[in-house]
């Protein structure tokens, strides 16, 4: 009975059988200690064109990944990654400007023979809200956009029931002074309303201060400033609108 050398049984055992599960093994990028605590179960897989958003919103390289990088390998490159502390697993190739992006680095340098990289990527939490949708780790808040804040209301006016003339003040008590002293004259007059402007004119006499005199239109406020000049009162302002 002959018998094979040893070295030949160990070739035929590796020739045959399964094939074996070529391993990932991370390198960090830089000796100065990071927060590597897992953040995901499973790193988001992002490309080129995502490099700017992720360094954009404070992305940083902890490492890479050495091993396959095949695209049949990304689901188990993309838990590696977690596992390594990042949020997002950059696939670019090494030397491109997405590479050169995450790395902080202005310029690529040439290499000698291109290859993909697989860069392990953190994302600050609190940034997650500002990714797009496709770049969001689960489980990130969808962004919130800020109401629109209520219009303030600058001036309350009364008007008589014609709406021809009324009365504006910058506070609803005093409109509401205003407003009583034009329903005794007209029963019908309309309550004080908020008003986004209003239309000024001020006015002094010999021995007064220049009182300011504000109404709901133009015309209102011309006639009580052509009445004050006719009163002998002294225009200090024209009518102008205020806002």
């Amino acid at each position: 009975m002959r018998f094979l050398p040893a070295y030949l049984l160990v070739t035929v055992a590796a020739c045959g059988g399964a094939p074996r599960d070529p391993a990932l093994t991370f390198r960090p990028y830089s000796a100065v200690a990071r927060d590597t605590t897992p953040v995901v179960r499973d790193a988001v897989v992002a490309y080129e064109g995502d490099a700017a958003a992720l360094a954009n919103l404070g992305g940083q390289l902890l490492g890479t990944l050495l091993g396959d990088a095949a695209p049949a390998q990304l689901p188990r490159a993309s838990v590696e990654a977690a596992k390594a502390g990042g949020s997002h697993l950059l696939v670019v190739d090494e030397g491109s400007p997405a590479w050169a992006r995450i790395r902080g680095e202005a310029t690529p340098p040439a290499p000698a023979a291109r290859h993909t990289a697989l860069l392990v990527v953190r994302v600050p939490r609190e940034r997650w809200a500002e990714l797009p949708a496709g770049l969001r780790p689960p489980g990130a808040a969808a962004p919130v956009t800020p109401d629109e804040p209520a219009p303030k209301t600058a001036w309350y006016c009364t008007t008589n029931g014609k709406g021809t003339d009324g009365t504006c003040a910058r506070s609803a008590d005093e409109c509401g002074g205003a407003y009583q002293k034009l329903r005794a004259e007209d029963p019908t007059a309309a309550p004080c309303a908020p008003a986004s402007a209003a239309t000024c004119f001020s006015a002094y006499g010999p021995t007064t201060d220049p009182v300011t005199s504000c109404h709901p239109t133009i015309q209102s406020c011309s006639a009580h400033r052509d009445l004050a000049f006719v009163r002998g009162d002294s225009i200090g302002r024209e009518c102008a609108l205020a806002q």
